[in-house]
């Protein structure tokens, strides 16, 4: 998995997206990657800790040779020189929780939707139920299951991962959550 990993990186020197790589490993259909129900959030975030499980593995091994990989979901990506010593002492909670597969393995469904809804109320602004309305391109009083749809539907191109604006896809959540919570 790790020469994979490190070819599809060196086709990426600039970086690459958490999204775009996890969707380099499920077209090459590599277990765990391969028939991931992306619609599904918690296996959603199963392929996003495997996948970050490993790149913090790899950066491991890189950095026994001198080379460094910069993790994060917006950009991964091979550096040619490591972290200087004085940063690999340093605590990075971030890393030690995705290298601890025991966080993966004691997070079921409800910890993923806890986790998305605290991530989305965070950002605090709610939009007025009109204003959601018009977001989600939907005629007023549609039906719950036509709301989840046309969300489902837009957020597939509004997503950061996948070449959107992360204001775009913040308001798209929020105009779901003003309709349907």
């Amino acid at each position: 998995m790790f020469a994979v990993l490190l070819d599809i990186l060196a086709d990426h020197p600039q970086g690459i997206k958490e999204w775009d790589l996890s969707e380099e490993l499920r077209k090459r259909r590599l277990v765990p990657f391969a028939g991931v129900e992306i619609n599904d959030d918690w296996q959603l975030f199963g392929l996003h800790f495997t996948l970050f499980h490993l790149l913090y593995q790899l950066q491991d091994r890189l950095q026994e040779t001198g080379r460094g990989l910069e993790i994060h979901c917006l950009k991964i990506r091979l550096l040619k020189e490591g972290p200087q010593p004085h940063t690999l002492t340093q605590p990075d909670p971030l890393r030690d929780y995705y290298l601890d597969l025991n966080q993966l393995k004691k997070t079921g469904r409800a910890e993923v939707t806890a986790m998305l809804e605290e991530f989305w109320w965070s950002f605090g602004r709610h939009l007025a139920k009109e204003e959601a309305w018009e977001v989600l391109g939907l005629a007023p009083g549609a039906p719950e299951e036509a709301i989840k749809s046309r969300f489902r539907f837009l957020a597939q191109s509004l997503h950061p991962d996948k070449g959107g604006s992360e204001a775009e896809f913040i308001r798209l959540n929020e105009a779901k959550r003003a309709l349907v919570g």
